[in-house]
């Protein structure tokens, strides 16, 4: 809706806020199963250009905001389509490239991929984040990734974080076969690599990443089921701002009720509800239609074999709370187009 100067002032200081909570909650939580194994690779898909073009626009307003370029190089030998765990890939580069604006005032950041080794089907790329920024001491490049550990004092006070980042992104790295380093000189800049040994793709993924302004599909109808009357409230907005005719379910009884009176192009489903849960649900909902109705998950368990559970009960695809518009729409936009 329409905001004036100072609303929109006030809600994005309230946004910022949020944002600096959740990704602290967001490193403990990853560090946490990291350290108890509880982190499985997760392979799809995608055209890794098309993939690496989602992140520059990703970061498109903060490079902006300070006047910074991101200069992309993609080597032309690595296949379009390839098979890796996209998540935590971009989970990797969204940290480093996060980390290169935030310390660099003047100059630019640059991404390259490049295939390091090709043995049949398996591929190793090399990637490689490089700024020109403050710079990390050499003493403090012996320790950057140990858990909880920042370039320094001052540093920390200035940009903040937890210190968690990095040691996270080493440990990924090291799940997918690879490795992590870094190089950097106090005043000139700093550039961090790893490798990930993924597959060729097929070439056959329907898999596009697109503008989330792209993913308007009015006139879709869609069951949303979630006992959160916040997250209830929210997903109706969303549903309005894009012209979908929508009902609304409050557990997963009332969502087999609602399938036996009429047909829906997508369900939204809460997994964690009272009465009778979005699994249970689910199960029954894919014994008595007649025809496959796209259901996505929506939960807020970070555990890994969360998306599996989901999966297995019949469900189609996974979202994980709270919920991020782009990627409800573009969830949406995949099963309905």
């Amino acid at each position: 809706t329409e905001v004036d100067e100072e609303q929109e002032k006030l809600i994005n200081i309230s946004k910022k806020s949020a944002e600096a909570l959740l990704s602290v909650i967001d490193d403990v939580l990853d560090y946490s199963k990291l350290k108890a194994n509880k982190v499985q690779l997760d392979y799809s898909e995608e055209d890794i250009r098309a993939f690496i073009h989602g992140i520059e626009v990703l970061f498109n307003p903060q490079l902006s905001d300070k006047g910074l370029t991101l200069k992309v190089t993609i080597d032309s030998k690595i296949p379009h389509y390839i098979q890796a765990d996209f998540a935590k890939i971009r989970q990797i580069l969204v940290n480093l490239i996060g980390n290169a604006i935030k310390f660099t005032e003047v100059g630019f950041i640059e991404l390259e991929v490049h295939l390091d080794k090709l043995n049949g089907e398996q591929i190793s790329l090399k990637w490689r984040v490089r700024d020109t920024g403050i710079g990390i001491s050499m003493n403090h490049q012996k320790v950057i990734f140990d858990q909880f550990t920042q370039a320094e004092y001052s540093t920390t006070r200035k940009f903040g974080g937890t210190g968690l980042g990095l040691s996270i992104c080493k440990r990924l790295v090291e799940l997918m076969d690879g490795e992590m380093n870094v190089r950097s000189v106090v005043g000139i800049g700093s550039s961090f690599s790893f490798t990930t040994v993924i597959k060729k793709g097929s070439g056959l993924s329907r898999v596009k990443i697109e503008d989330a302004n792209q993913h308007n599909r009015s006139g879709l109808n869609v069951l949303i089921v979630e006992d959160d009357t916040i997250n209830r409230e929210i997903l109706k907005v969303i549903a309005e701002k894009q012209e979908w005719v929508i009902t609304m379910a409050e557990n997963g009884h009332e969502a087999i009720e609602a399938v036996n009176r009429q047909k829906f192009d997508v369900i939204l489903m809460d997994v964690e509800m009272p009465i009778v849960d979005g699994i249970h649900a689910t199960k029954v909902i894919r014994s008595i239609e007649t025809t496959r109705t796209p259901i996505i998950a929506m939960t807020a368990y970070a555990f890994s074999n969360e998306k599996e559970r989901c999966l297995e009960s019949g469900m189609d695809d996974y979202l994980s709370k709270p919920i991020n518009m782009p990627k409800l729409l573009s969830k949406v936009s995949s099963w309905t187009s």
